[in-house]
């Protein structure tokens, strides 16, 4: 199967619609009382969780499992949130139950995308032990547009001279370094200082054919009409390697936009896995003296369109390249039995499709 054009130069929105509205289910039941009377007793129903949709793919050895799941309540964060995250406010869609995981059994690694662990990133105390390690970037966490009118008015009414400011404990714009957590079964320590492998970018950006692919949205904001904030995971697999992107857009409207990527790159037959971190951030006024067109009614922004593809490498403020070695790796594992001679994908709804998104996978971000 040829793919299609990957992607165009701007995305739908992560979010997804509500779940239809079914009518709850009544059981109802005649009761004799006293007296040779009769009632009617009607109870309703409670209504079964929408189904999780999973789509899986197997080659090589590699094991590819995604799950996508509707949007959680606010029941749902509060008693299965909140207890991994700690005191964030979430933003206005979390999809809880979606997750992407990539694993290698025999060799012991497994590496899972989910946005709750992506979440407690943005914590400024305590924040996930996934994140990429800092390096000489400290990011700033942005204002916004109005913030200074709003504080000068604010220190010019008297009775709110003594108003304490909160103490700030998460980034209120999302912006989270979560680059997935991995697991393994050896002692083989990462190569992230130094490492000098690079990403074959002229194999990410050829028009081969693709065995199997899925994007599953993790979170979605518009930080209270500010602007936009959201994070999604791809993923595609192809004859003779698999790659797949983390993205976090982060858009404050009249301030700044920042991309945050994570790719990560395995060639079938190789011995290591590729992560590649990295953080890109300008502010409006940077991008204006560019040329770039960021007032009202412009093709960059909108909901749909979060402008973070007019960021360039010179923007990078922050960057890791990461080589994971895999324990017992024979070079015959593109062909070595009958067990990586097949690929089986299986899906219960969604999933396993083309593929169609703002820019190539592997080029997201780079012009």
């Amino acid at each position: 199967m040829s793919s299609p054009p990957l992607f165009s130069t701007s995305y739908p929105s992560a979010s997804v619609p509500p779940p239809t509205q079914h009518a709850a289910p009544v059981m109802s039941r005649r009761i004799q009382v006293s007296g040779g009377e009769s009632i009617e007793v009607r109870a309703t129903m409670p209504l079964s969780p929408p189904p999780v949709k999973v789509s899986r793919h197997s080659c090589h050895g590699w094991e590819f499992d995604s799950r996508k799941g509707v949007m959680w309540t606010h029941g749902d964060l509060d008693s299965r949130g909140r207890a991994h995250t700690g005191e964030i406010s979430f933003p206005d869609a979390v999809f809880g139950d979606n997750r992407l995981t990539i694993r290698h059994p025999s060799r012991g690694f497994s590496i899972t995308f989910e946005p709750l662990e992506a979440l407690k990133g943005c914590k400024l105390t305590d924040p996930s032990c996934f994140c990429a390690p800092k390096r000489d970037f400290e990011p700033s966490i942005p204002k916004v547009s109005y913030a200074d009118q709003w504080l000068k008015r604010s220190q010019a009414v008297e009775e709110w001279a003594e108003v304490k400011k909160p103490a700030m404990t998460y980034d209120w714009t999302y912006s989270t370094p979560y680059w997935g957590h991995m697991e393994r079964t050896d002692d083989a320590t990462p190569c992230d200082d130094g490492c000098m492998s690079v990403l074959p970018m002229d194999r990410l950006v050829r028009q081969d054919p693709i065995a199997w692919y899925d994007q599953v949205p993790l979170f979605e904001s518009d930080l209270d009409d500010n602007g936009v904030s959201r994070m999604f995971v791809k993923v595609r697999v192809m004859p003779t390697f698999w790659f797949v992107l983390l993205r976090c857009d982060i858009r404050v409207d009249n301030v700044m936009l920042r991309q945050i990527d994570t790719r990560v790159f395995h060639d079938f037959g190789e011995a290591e896995v590729l992560r590649e971190f990295t953080w890109k951030e300008g502010t409006f006024e940077q991008l204006a003296q560019r040329g770039c067109d960021l007032g009202a009614g412009s093709p960059h922004i909108s909901h749909e369109t979060c402008g973070t593809h007019l960021l360039t490498q010179d923007d990078i403020k922050w960057r890791v390249m990461q080589s994971i070695p895999l324990v017992g790796h024979s070079a015959g594992d593109i062909n070595g039995g009958p067990e990586h001679l097949t690929s089986k994908t299986q899906s219960n709804g969604e999933g396993g499709g083309g593929m169609q998104d703002d820019e190539t996978m592997a080029s997201a971000g780079r012009p």
